[in-house]
């Protein structure tokens, strides 16, 4: 437990009330971003007050009436997830910086150049934040706001995310100390001592780590290993794959190929549900939280509305969108 005397205060005002409490700075922003966190951890003093800085302690009957309990840690949790957290403009900034350089590396490691299948290096993906003035909100999980970094990022900076299937075999003499090297970059899938020594196996990788991932290993293996791409998963949906899927379902409306407003939001739609899965699965976030839900609803409404409007058959949009779900094992 955090002393008094180094705690912040973490404030709420609701229904004309003022309800504070004296919280350990990290643990209260790890609470709030959504992490399990001990409130043993995270409370200085168990107690609610109505000001904190005056020692005044908040109206119990105020409390069971707004909260529906009198629960010290119950209330503290509400205030942290309902309220601020006072914090100092250094620490802010520090805390902001912090963000953006988690966010700047998932797309390092995550996104590449759809033309040159390479990484963008870490100052170009940060130039393109100044340039699109990307705010980075200091509260808000990481995971979250890098799909609308994306957003922001992708007129000025061609991003795609990818994950590789690499299969690669290395001898004997170097297996050994490559493998702990290889689970650092990717998960591996399969693998297999060969009769004649040799170790083979497929591992799966964010698209942009693949040339460091080769480089390292050739620093190991001093380039005695063998590899080679058996699967590239690409995570983008855009105006361009939609009318790719239209026409090869043939949902084409008569006439040609004719781009609706209609057909616009489900591009996005669909762009949007796929990074936000995306990134859910490289942050090892939970697929089937919230957010995913709310966008997986909204592609079923832009294919209801397409559909009524006679602009695309909807089974044939349904199979597309069903098929992406089933990418991440999802039905």
């Amino acid at each position: 437990m955090v002393t008094v005397d180094q705690a912040v205060i973490a404030r709420l005002k609701t229904q004309g009330h003022s309800f504070e409490i004296l919280v350990d700075c990290n643990n209260a922003l790890a609470l709030k971003e959504g992490r399990s966190v001990d409130m043993h951890d995270v409370l200085a003093a168990v107690r609610i007050f109505s000001d904190a800085k005056k020692g005044l302690e908040a109206s119990l009957t105020a409390m069971k009436q707004i909260f529906g309990t009198d629960d010290t840690n119950e209330i503290a949790r509400q205030i942290i997830h309902q309220g601020e957290i006072q914090l100092t403009q250094d620490y802010r900034e520090n805390l902001r910086q912090e963000k953006r350089k988690q966010i700047i590396s998932i797309i390092h490691r995550n996104g590449v150049d759809p033309k040159t299948h390479l990484p963008h290096p870490p100052q170009r993906i940060e130039n393109a934040f100044d340039e699109a003035k990307f705010h980075v909100d200091e509260f808000r999980p990481v995971q979250e706001q890098v799909q609308e970094a994306l957003k922001k990022l992708r007129p000025i900076l061609p991003i795609k995310f990818e994950v590789k299937e690499v299969a690669i075999k290395i001898g004997p003499e170097y297996a050994p100390k490559c493998y702990s090297t290889i689970k650092m970059f990717g998960t591996i899938l399969r693998e297999e001592w060969q009769t004649n020594g040799n170790w083979v196996a497929v591992v799966e990788m964010p698209g942009g780590m693949e040339s460091d991932f080769y480089d390292r290993l050739n620093k190991i293996c001093h380039g005695n290993v063998e590899s080679k791409i058996l699967k590239i998963k690409r995570f983008e949906m855009g105006i361009g794959s939609l009318q790719k899927m239209l026409i090869e379902t043939k949902a084409t409306p008569q006439g040609g190929f004719v781009l609706t407003e209609r057909m616009v939001n489900l591009a996005a739609a669909f762009q949007e549900l796929d990074t936000a899965l995306m990134i859910a699965q490289v942050t090892n976030s939970d697929l089937h939280g919230k957010d995913i839900k709310n966008r997986s609803r909204y592609v079923e409404r832009c294919i209801t509305e397409l559909h009524k409007a006679g602009d695309i058959n909807a089974d044939d949009a349904f199979k597309a969108y069903c098929q992406l779900l089933n990418e991440y094992g999802l039905s």
